[in-house]
């Protein structure tokens, strides 16, 4: 067994007997298992995170990607790639059903999709890319009308 689960394993022992626990060294052991998840496995497998584990851990520095890694928007979810070069992402040629009664979870879905494509086009222009970020912002307007586009990103396509 690799040394990072070895550590791991130890650290969330006295947590899930609920004794006491080191909080820092479980955090620590946590994130080195991660990081060498992704970076002895990426060569082999394509790794997603989620937006909620970039938003609430990416952002507050609580997990880090190992040096030379980079986070790219892929349809719903982050991909995670070695390097910084352009990766392409499928069409957002999926079709959203969503119910004619508007709730929190809808208006929840509808954010989530909508910020994520739009983060799609952001990453598309970043690499003059005008016509694929135009296809993702296309699909926000045509399934997500009430969603808010930034001007910018509008500005940019319509040149």
């Amino acid at each position: 067994m690799p040394n990072e689960v070895t550590n791991f394993i130890n650290a969330v022992k006295p947590f899930e007997r609920d004794e006491r626990y080191n909080a820092v060294l479980l955090e620590n052991s946590y994130r080195d298992v991660m990081q060498k998840l992704i970076s002895t496995n990426i060569d082999n497998k394509n790794f997603y995170i989620g937006p909620e584990l970039f938003e609430n851990e990416m952002q507050k520095g609580e997990f880090t990607l190992p040096e030379g890694y980079t986070l790219i928007p892929s349809l719903f979810l982050f991909k995670i790639v070695k390097g910084s070069s352009y990766f392409p992402a499928p069409d957002p040629d999926f079709i959203l059903r969503l119910p004619k009664s508007r709730n929190r979870y809808v208006l929840m879905i509808e954010t989530f999709v909508g910020s994520m494509l739009t983060r799609r086009a952001l990453y598309e222009l970043q690499f003059n890319k005008t016509e694929r970020a135009r296809l993702y912002i296309q699909k926000i307007r045509s399934d997500l009308p009430d969603y808010i586009i930034p001007q910018g990103i509008l500005n940019t396509i319509s040149n």
